[in-house]
């Protein structure tokens, strides 16, 4: 390797390392942020990782909002960064980063797997399907009227995907959109490895330890090609850290009412992200339904601070409509078909060919249509045949996990009684 090679790789290591270091800043500082002023001082106590997770989250809702009116170039990130700092310096004694010295190596070494995972992996086919156009449209454009015909995949318009484009510098494009998939990495693992550790002696928490442990062993495992662009890998992640949080906070729902309300808010705000990346995580919206029925709090969906939360999906869905003419994109009966740009025939297309892909049409050999292949189980026997292995590991695993759950309440330091509403939060975890 020559002189020179080695000089442009040490060089496009620094420039990652001080993007990532840019990025991190601005979530962590949108965080505080959001703990501050919508959390109005009541004191649900954020660590670190969850503050930088929620103002990953929360940085993404500020991209659904600035696209209406502003491409989302560089210029936004550079005052994200100097709003950031000087809000960072002004409530410097609101920071805490209280670990150890064995957490602080763990938490570094979790940062370096990461940056590892950056260079060992090769960039997915999804970056050349439609991702990176859509990132470079986001990156030069506001909301483009019909932008869903310039490719049928415009339409999904994930927030994820808007997130990449809002955190990156142009000029190092190519870099910088998997710079995301390795932040959100490294904060879910240190975040899950940390919460391990200090819950891994105390029996009353036993259920979150079981859970973390599940965890971490699932992600190191299969979550470590960051560079692939799928929305499926962000969804997941969060979705585990939706479960894992919701546990650890459930107390609040016996405690005043404001700290329930507060709590309810951020599992409803997750929850918003989360489908937002990809609709087909509609399913998390249970976990925090489940809260709201177990607590009979029903007056949430009234509160002042919900209002927030409908502001947000009426935002969304303007934001679909203006792209596909759908409020939610591919599913054709919410398309307008007053609007000339709607996707109605598009959208049932594509609905056909995601379900006949999913179910394995692509493998059959027969007579039927993709619609007649869909109906009646007509699929079921080609998809098992092609998905058989995988379904086994997945059950296989699933029962692992039970069986491990159980007998972990048996041992002699760890016996507790669980509630139904641990059983319920656990059994929400492993499906």
């Amino acid at each position: 390797m020559s002189i020179n090679t080695r000089i442009i790789e040490i060089k496009e290591m620094f420039e990652i390392i001080l993007h990532y270091a840019i990025f991190s800043i601005v979530i962590f500082s949108n965080g505080l942020i959001f703990q501050i002023i919508l959390l109005n001082g009541e004191k649900i106590k954020l660590n670190f990782f969850e503050q930088s997770i929620i103002g990953l989250i929360s940085t993404g809702f500020l991209t659904l909002i600035l696209n209406f009116f502003f491409p989302l170039n560089d210029l936004f990130i550079y005052i994200n960064l100097i709003v950031g700092c000087i809000f960072l310096l002004f409530f410097k004694n609101q920071i805490s980063f209280k670990y150890n010295k064995k957490e602080k190596i763990i938490i570094l070494l979790i940062f370096i797997l990461s940056l590892v995972n950056l260079y060992g992996s090769g960039f997915s086919d999804d970056l050349h399907h439609y991702h990176g156009g859509y990132i470079v449209n986001t990156d030069n454009h506001n909301y483009i009227v019909g932008l869903n015909f310039l490719h049928h995949h415009y339409g999904y318009s994930s927030i994820w995907l808007m997130l990449h484009s809002y955190l990156n510098i142009n000029g190092s494009l190519l870099q910088d959109i998997h710079v995301l998939n390795a932040l959100i990495f490294f904060l879910i693992i240190s975040y899950l490895i940390i919460e391990n550790i200090r819950y891994s002696k105390i029996s009353k928490n036993y259920l979150l330890y079981l859970i973390s442990s599940v965890f971490i062993f699932f992600f190191l495992i299969k979550y470590t090609r960051l560079k692939e662009f799928g929305l499926d890998r962000p969804g997941i992640l969060l979705f585990c850290f939706l479960i894992y949080f919701a546990a650890k906070y459930q107390y609040l729902i016996k405690k005043n009412l404001k700290k329930a309300n507060k709590y309810f808010f951020i599992l409803f705000l997750i929850c918003l992200f989360v489908s937002f990346t990809k609709i087909f995580f509609l399913s998390c919206f249970l976990v925090p339904l489940f809260f709201i029925l177990k607590s009979k709090n029903f007056n949430f969906f009234y509160n002042k601070i919900s209002l927030i939360l409908y502001l947000i999906v009426f935002i969304y869905f303007l934001r679909n409509i203006l792209i596909s003419g759908c409020f939610v994109y591919p599913f054709e009966f919410t398309c307008l078909s007053e609007l000339q740009w709607n996707s109605k025939e598009i959208a049932s297309d594509l609905l056909l060919r995601t379900e006949a892909s999913t179910k394995s049409f692509d493998k059959y050999i027969g007579p039927l249509s993709a619609a007649e292949y869909i109906k009646n189980f007509n699929w079921f026997s080609t998809w098992l045949l092609r998905n058989g292995e995988e379904l086994f590991n997945y059950i296989a695993t699933t029962v692992l996990i039970s069986v491990l759950f159980i007998l972990s309440s048996q041992t002699k330091k760890k016996v507790k009684k669980y509630s139904a509403f641990e059983i319920v939060i656990f059994l929400l975890f492993i499906f």
